[in-house]
C-alpha cells in the first residue's frame, strides 16, 4: 500500500477510516514480532476536508485480494449465500476447529464469480465486501 493510500471498507455500512503507512515503534522481533523498519497502519476518521481527495474502491479484483478460491462463510449471512454458493465445513490443519466457508472455486486462487473486475453474483459475500 502506498503512503496515503486509503484502505477502507467496500460496504457503506460499515465506518470508514482512512490510513496511511508509518514506521513501527513497538518493535521486538525475535521470532514473532514486527521488524524494525516495518510499517504499521495509522488510522484515522475519515475529516471531509484533510480527506477531500479520496475515493472509496467499489470495483472488483485480484489485486485487491478478491482472487481466493473460499472465503468465511458467517452464519448471518447462510440464506442469502445458500441461494449462489456452495457452504461447507472444513476443518483446520493447526487447530483442528471446523469452520464454515464458501466455495467461489476449484484451486486455491480460482474465483468464479470474478468477471471483468465485476462481482458475478447478486450476493457479495460478507467477507469479500
Amino acid at each position: 500500500m502506498d503512503e496515503g493510500a486509503l484502505h477502507a471498507q467496500r460496504s457503506l455500512s460499515y465506518p470508514v477510516f482512512a490510513t496511511s503507512l508509518t514506521e513501527c515503534r513497538f518493535c521486538w522481533n525475535s521470532a514473532g514480532g514486527c521488524n524494525p523498519g516495518d510499517k504499521m497502519a495509522r488510522y484515522e476518521l475519515l475529516n471531509n476536508v484533510a480527506h477531500k481527495d479520496l475515493r472509496v474502491i467499489t470495483r472488483f479484483g485480484r489485486e485487491f485480494g478478491d482472487g481466493v478460491g473460499m472465503v468465511p462463510a458467517y452464519p448471518t449471512e447462510y440464506a442469502e449465500l445458500l441461494r449462489e454458493y456452495p457452504v461447507f465445513f472444513r476443518r483446520d490443519g493447526k487447530s483442528g476447529e471446523y469452520e464454515s466457508v464458501a466455495l467461489l472455486g476449484f484451486t486455491g486462487e480460482e474465483n468464479l464469480f470474478l468477471r471483468d473486475k465485476q462481482w458475478n453474483a447478486s450476493y457479495v459475500p460478507g467477507h469479500v465486501t
